[in-house]
């Protein structure tokens, strides 16, 4: 059984999907993540942080909803809690776990295709063809 929860360090802030990354040619590349942020948190940060490419402190990221959690050591803290997990009756917590996870599986699907296909528009964009060059400076 694998965690649905993020810890995240204390100093390094955490990055969204993003439009602003040159690299990343729009929120459209992270058609999943994109999809699901907003049942992380509500609409108008999700829009603001992935179309500005700011950083999210990760204070700021447990009280805006995509981390719950801020740990000096993330690895051990989130295997305390898949360990924790774990000791749960196992068909309770399956069931749960799938109950939940509906709701972001019905959020990918409804954005899906129109991500994909907006991805794909994107590849073909004069200023993602021009992404390598600004890049490396060639």
């Amino acid at each position: 059984m694998t965690s649905s929860w993020a810890w995240s360090a204390a100093a390094p802030p955490w990055s969204p999907p993003s439009t602003a990354r040159p690299w990343a040619s729009g929120a459209a590349s992270w058609p999943s993540a994109t999809s699901t942020w907003p049942l992380h948190t509500s609409l108008l940060p999700a829009k603001e942080y992935a179309l500005t490419d700011a950083r999210i402190p990760a204070e700021k990221a447990v009280a805006l909803g995509p981390a719950n959690h801020v740990a000096a050591d993330p690895l051990a803290e989130a295997t305390a809690c898949a360990k924790r997990i774990a000791g749960l009756p196992r068909q309770a917590a399956e069931s749960t776990k799938r109950v939940l996870n509906t709701h972001l599986e019905r959020a990918v699907l409804a954005t899906l295709d129109y991500a994909t296909s907006a991805e794909e528009q994107s590849f073909q964009t004069d200023d993602f063809r021009d992404t390598p060059a600004r890049l490396t400076g060639k």
